[in-house]
């Protein structure tokens, strides 16, 4: 599933700040570029570009540049392979930038602007691409919104003539997008204190918005095989499948997901690893419908983080079994199993558990709802595993 989000806010309200925060902590999130990038906008900077947007030229060419490069966003967010999407700005707070641009050129009330800007936006088809509008918001009113937003502007490089047409400009925006608010248009995030205090509040509405749109309907149950290595697990996998169970490698499904997105990650199991566990969690149980499978046994475990975050989302439909075997008896299935002495096999199954505890694996005990003492008898052990899971 694709999940579009937008900041939007003033200028100078943190947009591109947190834009850069988003994509660096959910690792698989494309940003996707400012309207100005596609071809129907002028070739114009600085102080010709201010003025071609304030002043000079027919303002429905304004406003018809802007719905034509929306159209165009839509058509590239269609089209770009990325799990998340951030826009710099959503279709609402363009049809305020409309009305207050026109509203400024023509010197107009706001109502006849945004008469005049509908009027010109009915000529498109421009659906929300957005599943979440974010506002951030510096200021309790709309005018402390604007003198905070005008404050943190650099507007050295305006003549006083273009400075107060921009104020005119920024006040009005600042008036409409209030009533915008105040309409519940928007979540709102408030931009007060630290920066990552910002973000957590962000992410908080983000994580909420995907794990409410996934449809995990048709799981049943998942049981997670955990534990170090040589501790048993693909015996166990190999039992819950015998019992009805689709058996599935987690590794398989981590790289499908790094495939999918290669044109944002070029390190497959790793660039989808760098992701947030909670977002990857959500990913790896989307892959899972795929399936059709009420019952699902998956292998191996390795990282905490991302199990706890399929535990958040599943609770009780996922069951986390955790399987411990000592030390000496994992060697010496290892020198059976790669057929070497008992020294190399030490070294190797060192070295495979040093892996698996940097990827904090074996934290994963501390939140199994059991955990099988694999050190006996094999058909004790199964035993305990049916035993808990209700088999027959």
């Amino acid at each position: 599933m694709k999940h579009v989000i937008s900041l939007n806010g003033l200028d100078q309200s943190g947009k591109t700040t947190q834009a850069e925060r988003i994509k660096e902590h959910y690792g698989l999130a494309h940003v996707v570029g400012k309207l100005k990038r596609y071809d129907v906008w002028p070739k114009l900077e600085g102080k010709a570009y201010f003025n071609w947007g304030f002043r000079e030229g027919p303002t429905e060419e304004f406003v018809r540049i802007i719905y034509k490069s929306l159209t165009q966003r839509n058509k590239e967010i269609k089209e770009t392979n990325a799990p998340l999407l951030v826009l710099d700005r959503g279709n609402h707070i363009f049809d305020s930038v409309c009305v207050a641009t026109t509203a400024v050129r023509e010197e107009w009330p706001a109502p006849r602007a945004k008469d005049f800007v509908m009027r010109i936006r009915k000529d498109y088809d421009l659906p929300n691409p957005a599943g979440l509008d974010i506002f951030l918001l510096h200021g309790d009113t709309p005018e402390e919104m604007f003198r905070v937003s005008f404050e943190r502007e650099d507007l050295s490089n305006l003549d006083e003539t273009s400075r107060a047409i921009y104020q005119r400009y920024q006040g009005v925006l600042a008036n409409v997008l209030g009533n915008q608010i105040n309409s519940g248009d928007y979540p709102i995030v408030r931009t007060d204190g630290p920066q990552e205090q910002v973000f957590e509040r962000v992410r908080k509405l983000i994580d909420n918005t995907i794990r409410g749109s996934l449809n995990l309907s048709t799981i049943e149950r998942i049981v997670g095989l955990g534990g170090l290595s040589e501790c048993g697990k693909s015996t166990f996998g190999r039992h819950l499948e015998k019992k009805g169970f689709q058996r599935i490698k987690i590794g398989d499904i981590i790289d499908k997901i790094g495939e999918r997105y290669s044109q944002i990650t070029t390190d497959l199991q790793e660039g989808a690893y760098s992701s947030d566990p909670n977002f990857l969690a959500g990913l790896f149980l989307e892959e899972l419908t795929q399936e059709n499978s009420p019952e699902i046994v998956v292998e191996s475990l390795h990282r905490f983080q991302f199990t706890a975050g399929i535990k958040r989302v599943l609770g009780n439909r996922f069951q986390i079994v955790y399987i411990e075997t000592p030390r000496k008896i994992r060697i010496e299935r290892e020198s059976v199993k790669s057929s070497i002495e008992l020294q190399e096999s030490e070294k190797e199954v060192d070295r495979k558990d040093r892996v698996k505890t940097d990827r904090e694996a074996d934290k994963i005990r501390g939140i199994a709802d059991l955990v099988i003492d694999n050190s006996g008898e094999l058909d004790y052990s199964i035993n305990q595993l049916n035993t808990a899971l209700r088999l027959k």
